[in-house]
């Protein structure tokens, strides 16, 4: 019953944001249902379907990756390779910032944490598309 639960979950998220127009609202998305449940996931993390969750995160956070970058870096350039390590850097970032709350007990706000991050890293994912089109340029 978890399992369905957390298939659904993904599905309608994954469905309802098709297009992330800021990282940070990304971030938000992935997180949405872990604010909502908290005392299901933290069950969820010290239980035996702890990998049922990391699996779930981690599609959460793969599509949240993907609508992201396709969505605002769309103008450029570059090539596949270099999209999808993009992609994949996105991820892990996103599914490590999360699981390492979930391991701290949810207790921090995530929300907050994650405006500063992105305040700070304004930028960032701008300027490896724009390396990596000058690179498929020359």
């Amino acid at each position: 019953m978890v399992e369905e639960i957390i298939t659904e979950e993904a599905d309608a998220l994954i469905r309802d944001f098709p297009r992330i127009e800021t990282i940070e609202e990304g971030l938000k998305t992935a997180v949405s249902f872990a604010l909502e449940n908290k005392k299901m996931i933290l069950h969820i993390y010290h239980s035996a379907n702890r990998e049922m969750y990391e699996q779930y995160l981690w599609r959460i956070c793969r599509h949240v990756a993907e609508a992201y970058i396709n969505t605002v870096f769309s103008k450029y350039v570059i090539s596949e390779n270099d999209k999808h390590t993009i992609i994949h850097f996105h991820q892990c970032e996103c599914f490590g910032i999360i699981m390492d709350w979930v391991s701290n007990g949810m207790k921090s706000d995530i929300l907050e944490n994650m405006h500063r991050l992105c305040e700070i890293r304004k930028g960032m994912t701008e300027e490896m598309f724009r390396r990596c089109e000058k690179e498929f340029s020359e």
